[in-house]
């Protein structure tokens, strides 16, 4: 089985390949990655093109989309995504309310209301904190409490960032583990990812 997803994150060439592998391990289908015409470069362009982008997606009969963002905030802002969180108004310069929620808000009502399946994923904080995860790294304090985005880079590739292959190789590397899949299930972060994909089953 095929399945074509629309997949929005904020590095596509990177991110993106690493999100359309999750889906395929998790859900055992092959996954085409769909971006249409849309170039994403950050969080804000995420959150500001996500009703322009699933509306393009479901005119191509596409009907599963995967919205992705770091959160880089650590305990001191833009908490850890917990299910008691009141839904806010969407503002998209909004630095403070956990990311989850976030571009969740901005999420345009029609891509469900059509039959369209969203998934919002956030790592914490970066989506190299589930790379360290399998690795067998110990960050201290934890990912969730550490905020610096490019500290925990440099933690998993070194202190030269290498070019965009190599970045793709080492993340395989890890993400190809046998136990990969059980070391992320201990993550609330990778928990949440995987149970919002269970509505697409």
């Amino acid at each position: 089985m095929t399945l074509t997803v629309a997949i929005a994150s904020e590095f596509d060439p990177y991110d993106g390949e690493i999100y359309r592998y999750l889906l395929e391990t998790v859900l055992r289908v092959t996954v085409v990655k769909w971006t249409g015409t849309f170039m994403f470069s950050g969080y804000r362009t995420v959150a500001k093109f996500a009703p322009a982008f699933l509306t393009a997606a479901a005119g191509h009969n596409i009907q599963h989309a995967i919205l992705a963002v770091d959160n880089d905030g650590g305990a001191r802002r833009r908490p850890e995504h917990a299910e008691n969180h009141e839904p806010t108004v969407f503002a998209l310069d909004d630095d403070d309310v956990c990311r989850e929620c976030w571009l969740t808000q901005a999420l345009p009502i029609t891509w469900g209301a059509s039959g369209g399946r969203s998934c919002v994923v956030v790592p914490v904080q970066v989506i190299e904190t589930w790379l360290l995860a399998i690795r067998g790294d110990e960050l201290i304090p934890t990912a969730e409490q550490k905020y610096n985005r490019s500290a925990i880079k440099k933690e998993f590739f070194g202190r030269q960032i290498p070019p965009l292959a190599q970045r793709i190789a080492l993340a395989m590397h890890e993400l190809q583990k046998p136990n990969a899949l059980t070391i992320l299930g201990e993550r609330p972060s990778f928990n949440r990812f995987v149970n919002r994909l269970r509505s697409w089953e």
